[in-house]
């Protein structure tokens, strides 16, 4: 057994009493330190790294509008559109085996993917840039040379933007959703962009 004298025992170095502080401490303040450590990791390390893994630069999206939306089920969604997708020749058979058929919901998160070495496809969900506030997240209906038109799944028009749409302005397409986790920052934003 050692001998120590009284007053001389060994004080916690700086870091050790700034891991406890982060990891041990259930205070108000270490909990908010904590949440702004993740954030700045999310933000600054993570999300770029996804961004070259996967040859974007928007890796993950979050779904804002509801212009993907199926708000009935597939039969009557359809039922309302078929003629529309029919004028671009695309049937419920095609439908039926693209990506997302069953739409995509508010809130939710998309993984994109860049095309780098293809092109994307009729019935991709894409991700492009319409010199709009934010990208927009639409299905490809009509490849037309080096252009593409898109349309969301819960509109039964185009918008101008859609309609002669660039291979630049494409930023990737969508190949995974996460249901609804969107909904953590949207609760946040949207307050804020009605009062723009």
């Amino acid at each position: 057994m050692r001998n120590i004298k009284k007053g001389y025992e060994k004080k916690p170095t700086a870091l050790k009493k700034i891991w406890w502080f982060l990891v041990k401490s259930d205070s108000l303040a270490s909990w908010l330190v904590d949440l702004l450590l993740l954030w700045l990791f999310i933000k600054f390390l993570f999300i770029p790294l996804l961004g070259v893994i996967l040859a974007t630069p928007s890796p993950p999206v979050i779904v804002r509008s509801s212009s993907m939306e199926h708000i009935s089920d597939f039969e009557q969604w359809w039922g309302e559109r078929e003629q529309l997708y029919a004028s671009y020749n695309i049937s419920k058979e095609d439908f039926v085996h693209f990506k997302f058929f069953n739409g995509i919901d508010r809130g939710d998160i998309i993984i994109v993917k860049g095309y780098k070495g293809s092109k994307p496809k009729i019935g991709d969900v894409i991700v492009f840039d319409a010199k709009q506030p934010l990208p927009i997240i639409h299905r490809v209906i009509a490849i037309h040379n080096y252009t593409y038109e898109t349309l969301g799944d819960k509109n039964f028009a185009q918008f101008p933007f859609e309609k002669n749409i660039s291979e630049e302005q494409i930023l990737g397409r969508a190949v995974a959703r996460i249901p609804k986790i969107g909904w953590a920052k949207l609760i946040f934003v949207l307050p804020f962009e009605k009062l723009k």
